[in-house]
């Protein structure tokens, strides 16, 4: 059936080469075929309509066949369309076994070819599932498409994959040294939404602070790069300058609130120059506008959540 070709230039894609990609297919062509307002002829919705003849039709009024004859047009327009989309999304050599084939049987050529039985496309998945790990380097947003992609296979197959599933499969891949913040702030959002009684975080609401955490992280890594300084990890310090294997603070030599060390953003020679009126550096600016942005940011999401306790409170 399937050849080495490859599918039409145009076409955005799953590949239909195997048993086994119809479900991943299906999901990515339906989405195509709606956009283009055809899918209804891929399922049998909409029937393909023949073009209507006047000498067969004496029975009938002339508006009425110009009506019929007008639906004929839009339905033919349809139909082409279908065509050349279905034509776009799958090798040449299958196109042409479903050549003369209405839409509908074709679509159905191809899952008795290409999908596998319920068994062990669940089989399968679910193993898929088990074994996704989150790569060295991979976005969050890659990884997340993964994970919801096989959630689907899962799904498709008769199986289930709740989308709390889904979220504990991704907690549980997050390395903890890039994520323990946000780790911590989920935990203490889903205590604050159990102690009022609500339900914990939704997957869209988890995908979305997730994200939005990924993005500070590499926001904070740039302009640290880019300044060619290093900022201390240890979270009561957080200043400027060292890193956290240097930091007095966490070996204790200074108590906390009272270090006075030069590595800060804000050193006393630095504020002295500020005070006579002196030029300061553009790289401490970057770094001060930076850190004002991330408290900004800390301070919206702090707000928001405080709103939502407040409406569950209510």
């Amino acid at each position: 059936m399937a050849s080495s070709k490859t599918p039409g230039a145009n076409a955005q894609t799953v590949e239909l080469t195997e048993r086994g990609h119809f479900n991943r297919w299906w999901r990515a062509f339906k989405v195509a075929a709606k956009e283009k307002e055809v899918f209804d002829l891929f399922i049998g919705a909409e029937s393909v309509l023949q073009e209507p003849d006047l000498n067969d039709m004496r029975d009938i009024t002339l508006n009425e066949y110009n009506i019929a004859y007008d639906q004929w047009v839009v339905n033919n327009k349809h139909v082409r369309v279908a065509r050349a989309l279905l034509a776009d999304w799958i090798d040449p050599d299958d196109y042409d076994e479903v050549r003369e084939m209405n839409l509908f049987d074709a679509i159905r050529y191809f899952q008795i070819v290409y999908q596998d039985d319920d068994v062990v496309a669940l089989e399968t998945a679910e193993k898929d599932f088990a074994e996704l790990n989150f790569d060295a380097g991979e976005s969050v947003k890659a990884f997340i498409h993964k994970v919801r992609t096989i959630q689907e296979d899962i799904i498709d197959a008769r199986g289930t994959c709740s989308d709390m599933t889904v979220m504990n499969k991704i907690t549980r891949s997050l390395p903890a040294d890039r994520f323990s913040n946000f780790l911590s702030e989920i935990n203490s959002f889903n205590g604050t939404m159990q102690h009022h009684g609500a339900k914990s975080m939704q997957l869209d609401q988890y995908i979305g602070r997730l994200v939005f955490h990924e993005a500070r992280l590499r926001r904070t890594a740039s302009s640290m790069q880019s300044d060619g300084q290093v900022k201390c990890t240890f979270e009561p310090c957080g200043k400027w300058g060292h890193a956290e294997d240097e930091c007095e603070m966490k070996d204790s030599r200074l108590p906390p609130g009272n270090d006075t060390s030069m590595g800060d953003d804000s050193t006393p020679e630095r504020d002295e120059g500020v005070k006579k009126g002196s030029k300061v550096d553009l790289a401490t600016l970057r770094r001060q506008f930076n850190d004002l942005e991330e408290q900004l940011l800390e301070l919206e999401e702090q707000q928001q959540q405080s709103a939502t306790e407040d409406g569950m409170s209510d």
